[in-house]
């Protein structure tokens, strides 16, 4: 300890020599697992399908998610726990939450195509989360078909392209 001058309460000296402390920060990145059951119903004049989207986020929450989906596809209605508001703009769709999200989470998606007429053949692409690291879609082979009049339907699914088709 030395003298302090007038005013200070306490005053020290160091004899050793200076030091530096360097680190470095990262922000911690959300781990986003998903898996997606997608059922697909024909009606007379349009082609509805649902997505339940079971969101897993691991290490770091969310507060936006954002999705991709088919651009052939109109998104007519997003519901999940903690749902703020949705925006679908060219097949991307973001998804706003009114809290935090982190752990397991579900998000139900419905997308629609208008049909004129009655379609021989009809192709289901897959909704996607951005940056999600694992990914697993359970198609149904089957589409129930709400006209009375069709034939049964024959399903065929492509796993590596993401898309089921349903002639």
């Amino acid at each position: 300890q030395v003298n302090a001058p007038s005013g200070t309460f306490y005053a020290y000296r160091f004899s050793a020599r200076g030091f530096d402390v360097s680190g470095r920060a990262r922000r911690i990145e959300p781990v986003l697992e998903t898996a997606t059951r997608v059922t697909a119903r024909l009606e007379e004049s349009r082609l509805v399908v649902s997505h339940a989207v079971n969101l897993s986020v691991l290490k770091a929450g969310i507060y936006t998610a954002e999705l991709t989906y088919p651009t052939n596809f109109n998104v007519t209605d997003v519901r999940g726990g903690n749902v703020e508001d949705w925006k679908a703009t060219a097949g991307k769709l973001k998804v706003n939450f009114t809290q935090r999200v982190l752990s397991a989470h579900r998000l139900d998606l419905t997308l629609e195509q208008p049909h004129k007429t009655f379609p021989a053949q009809i192709t289901v692409g897959a909704v996607r989360v951005t940056g999600a690291t694992t990914s697993c879609a359970i198609r149904s082979p089957r589409a129930s078909v709400a006209s009375r009049s069709s034939p049964p339907t024959k399903a065929s699914s492509s796993a590596a392209g993401g898309n089921s088709t349903i002639a």
